[in-house]
């Protein structure tokens, strides 16, 4: 307990949430050294594999970002009474959804930022950021022309 009557905390408390952060750390690194073979070339994907992996990253993007958007929900007082219990329950479970760096909501956050490591791989891989760039190069060119 902490001089203020507060628990500090023990690993036990941030076992989950520590473990899914330092889990994701290796996948990251991994994912960064993938983008970075795409990105020179030595790793290529077929167009049609690149859209279907992207519409599944899509859909998974979208799930981790709800659940963000309900965890605003989780960093709240929770009110269970007025006991030492309550409010070390509630203190706990907020902590967990949406405390340091191992809670809930950061971990969803770092998951997200994984999904969108590997969106830009899979484009990169399969020459889909070539493709709209010269795509919109090309519109830049014929707006210009046609201002003319």
């Amino acid at each position: 307990m902490a001089g203020n009557g507060e628990s500090t905390g023990t690993a036990a408390d941030t076992a989950f949430g520590a473990g899914a952060a330092a889990s994701l750390t290796p996948v990251a690194r991994d994912v960064a050294v993938v983008r970075e073979r795409a990105g020179t070339g030595a790793l290529r994907m077929s167009e049609e594999a690149a859209h279907d992996l992207l519409a599944e990253l899509a859909t998974l993007r979208a799930a981790v970002h709800r659940m963000i958007g309900r965890g605003g929900d989780l960093d709240t007082p929770l009110h269970f009474g007025d006991s030492f219990v309550a409010h070390t329950l509630s203190r706990k479970l907020r902590g967990a959804a949406a405390g340091g760096a191992g809670a809930a909501i950061p971990v969803l956050e770092q998951f997200g930022d994984v999904l969108t490591d590997l969106e830009v791989t899979v484009r990169t891989a399969a020459g889909l950021y070539q493709a709209a760039e010269c795509e919109a190069g090309d519109r830049l060119a014929r707006a210009a022309g046609g201002a003319r």
